[in-house]
């Protein structure tokens, strides 16, 4: 009994004491200040900003956004896109009904030994490398794409139109024209430009072209079935609604750019008007093909026209070589100088009905290619990564 009452005792002065001290008696009386809020983390030493988006949201999709080219350029594939590295130059993207993101990609500029490849980036992030193309070089026949510079998906089949050495558009998305005789190995039988397939499985296979030499000054390309047609430089595709695949095969030495078709299951090509036409072809969400007819640059624009009958949907496209369309009909394009490097540039959309274009996005570094997925979100190739947009309602 005496040890509970000493301990009833000290439970008394413990009570006592933090009562005063809850009164404001001997205690401190200030009140407890609050928490510090928490700094904002300070940005990545090196890194670029996402695009500016005033009614939407830009996200890293895959690759690296780092500013310092030794850090963000390579080609890695992984399971975490952001641990993945992309190359320098994307002549192409597109996105496919699944969502799966594909692009081609050119090796850094340190890497001069690789070749050209198509990258892929599944719906779940994954990043792997679909097919890699051989190296431009004189020897017997192609086995396998050397440059691709368009791309187009259709029933899990990708289709690769493969310029040769020169294929595609340059750095500064500046349509030139190129005599492939001064590529080694080219124009030859069995090394020429063409379309080819990869499968599901991986196999690579020629669809249209190769085997005959590729034109040049002066020369049309030839139309038929599989290895008796020819091409120039075939670069933008896209697969209209009835299953068509639609292929610029652009200019070469004053050549005119020609619109091509190509039915993928006999490979049977033929021409459709020419004109001075630019390397772009773009296909709209539903199914309908548009073509550009001038090329980028300062204080000129470009006219989008649809094919085969050449109506003009606008006459104030600002970049003929980055172009998307969305399933409302709302045309994406960008600066005229995007895809030089060191330039941020500004994408801007044409509202459908409406003519002019507005911005909709700034600060977009190295533009290189433009897609819109069947999101309706728009993805973008920006220096060595893939960022996308989506945009509020």
């Amino acid at each position: 009994m005496k040890f509970f009452r000493h301990s009833h005792a000290s439970l008394c002065a413990i009570a006592a004491s933090l009562l005063l001290a809850a009164c404001g008696g001997d205690g401190d009386s200030s009140p407890t200040p609050p928490p510090s809020p928490t700094p904002p983390p300070s940005p990545t030493p090196g890194a670029a900003a996402l695009p500016d988006v005033p009614n939407g949201r830009a996200t890293l999709l895959a690759g690296s956004l780092d500013a310092d080219p030794a850090k963000a350029c390579g080609r890695v594939d992984a399971d975490d896109p952001l641990q993945s590295r992309f190359g320098y130059i994307t002549h192409a993207m597109t996105v496919a009904a699944d969502g799966a993101v594909y692009l081609t990609d050119q090796p850094c500029r340190a890497d001069s030994g690789q070749a050209d490849a198509v990258r892929k980036i599944a719906p779940n992030g994954q990043v792997s490398t679909v097919a890699t193309g051989a190296l431009p070089q004189a020897g017997a026949a192609l086995a396998r794409f050397v440059r691709p510079a368009g791309l187009a998906v259709k029933g899990g089949v990708l289709y690769v139109s493969d310029g040769g050495p020169y294929g595609g558009l340059d750095a500064g998305g500046v349509c030139e024209t190129y005599s492939l005789a001064t590529a080694p190995g080219y124009p030859a039988a069995g090394r020429a430009t063409g379309i080819w397939q990869v499968a599901a499985d991986g196999r690579i296979s020629a669809v249209a072209g190769v085997a005959r030499a590729s034109c040049e000054a002066g020369a049309a390309s030839l139309d038929g079935a599989g290895p008796q047609a020819s091409f120039c430089l075939p670069a933008g595709m896209a697969f209209s609604a009835d299953g068509v695949l639609h292929v610029m095969d652009a200019r070469i030495q004053g050549t005119p750019g020609t619109w091509r078709t190509v039915h993928v299951s006999d490979g049977n090509v033929q021409s459709g008007p020419a004109g001075r036409f630019t390397p772009n072809l773009i296909g709209s969400a539903d199914g309908r093909i548009y073509v550009t007819d001038s090329c980028p640059a300062a204080g000129r624009v470009s006219r989008l026209v649809s094919v085969p009958d050449l109506s003009v949907l606008t006459d104030q496209l600002p970049n003929s070589s980055l172009v998307a369309i969305d399933s409302r009909g709302n045309v994406y394009s960008a600066s005229a100088d995007a895809r030089r490097d060191g330039v941020k540039s500004t994408l801007y959309r044409k509202a459908a009905g409406q003519t002019q274009f507005v911005p909709v996005a700034s600060n977009v570094r190295a533009l290189r290619a433009l897609a819109v997925g069947p999101d309706d979100a728009l993805y973008l190739k920006s220096g060595h990564a893939v960022v996308k947009i989506t945009f509020n309602p």
